[in-house]
């Protein structure tokens, strides 16, 4: 499906409480019920919204956080987990792997396998005419003790 103008492609990611839990100092936190249908876009400033398929999507992995970005031709990018959490690039960041899904589309198609769990402090895309799209995964150590600059290290992939 072409975009039928330069207008901005919107997305939400509508998560939905099914009930709550205690997390481990005590607080009450929801538990939500997401798939990869959750994910709404729009080409057109919101006027009408297409919700994203299930097909392709990895089997007992929900969406963790996102989409994070865009790729060059316009497939949006979301991590997915098999961990049950519902979040992403914070402290004791779950083993990821990321999937796009282009508007129009009739599914979700892999774009990196399985990164381990670790700590992810951001994800950067890039586009070159020469390289095409490149995540640039910057993270620091597992243990979550941030060492200065000699601790990051960053991960190049190509989708």
């Amino acid at each position: 499906m072409a975009r039928p103008s330069a207008d901005p492609l919107l997305s939400i990611h509508l998560l939905q409480t099914i009930g709550a839990t205690t997390d481990k100092p005590g607080e009450t936190i929801p538990v939500f019920s997401d798939a990869a249908d959750a994910l709404r876009v729009s080409a057109d400033v919101g006027a009408t919204w297409m919700q994203a398929p299930t097909a392709g999507a990895p089997v007992g992995q929900k969406p963790v956080y996102g989409p994070l970005g865009t790729l060059s031709g316009g497939s949006l990018l979301m991590p997915f987990s098999s961990s049950g959490a519902t979040h992403a690039f914070c402290e004791g960041d779950p083993a990821i792997a990321l999937y796009a899904w282009k508007l129009g589309a009739s599914s979700w198609r892999e774009v990196t396998p399985v990164i381990p769990a670790g700590v992810t402090d951001s994800l950067l895309v890039t586009t070159t005419a020469e390289e095409g799209d490149v995540l640039w995964l910057v993270r620091h150590p597992v243990d979550g003790v941030r060492r200065g600059d000699a601790g990051y290290a960053v991960r190049v992939l190509r989708p």
